[in-house]
């Protein structure tokens, strides 16, 4: 019987958790630890067969933050997580007021690198304002690298 209430709390724990990231992916409220910033990466290969990377955020998503200057990193892994490669973009802040015309996705930095086929997990955002987390795989489809499957998640900030 014991077993029986520790899974029963185990599904429930999950069940609770999993409604939780569905709603972080889908709000932005800083006050109960979710999305302060919406971060973003475009991931393509180039045509010297380079994984090129393009870090970016939306200042529209940045509501309370205009003006406000900070950090981020990122860093890529293999399938094994091993990091293959990271930077770190200092002095970086959400533009006050911006301008009706401003893009929604603001490029901040890029990255080209030379990756083998596998699969790959990129982090990219702020200890501050969340993490947007991007799973993806580079295929050989007829003797061309190209980026497969590609899944985007975003991991919020834990307030506490």
């Amino acid at each position: 019987m014991r077993k029986v209430r520790v899974g029963l709390a185990l599904v429930f724990t999950l069940s609770v958790l999993s409604a939780c990231r569905l709603f972080s992916a889908s709000e932005s409220d800083s006050s109960i630890g979710l999305r302060k910033l919406d971060f973003l990466a475009k991931i393509a290969v180039d045509q010297e067969e380079k994984v090129s990377i393009e870090f970016g955020m939306d200042p529209s998503s940045a509501i309370g933050l205009e003006g406000k200057r900070f950090k981020a990193i990122w860093v890529l892994e293999d399938s094994d997580s091993n990091v293959r490669s990271q930077g770190d973009l200092y002095d970086l802040m959400v533009p006050e007021d911006p301008p009706s015309n401003t893009p929604r996705e603001l490029i901040v930095s890029s990255a080209s690198l030379r990756l083998d086929q596998g699969q790959y997990q990129l982090w990219w955002g702020s200890e501050e304002l969340g993490f947007l987390r991007v799973i993806f795989d580079v295929v050989d489809r007829e003797g061309v690298l190209r980026i497969g499957q590609e899944t985007h998640s975003y991991e919020p900030v834990q307030d506490g």
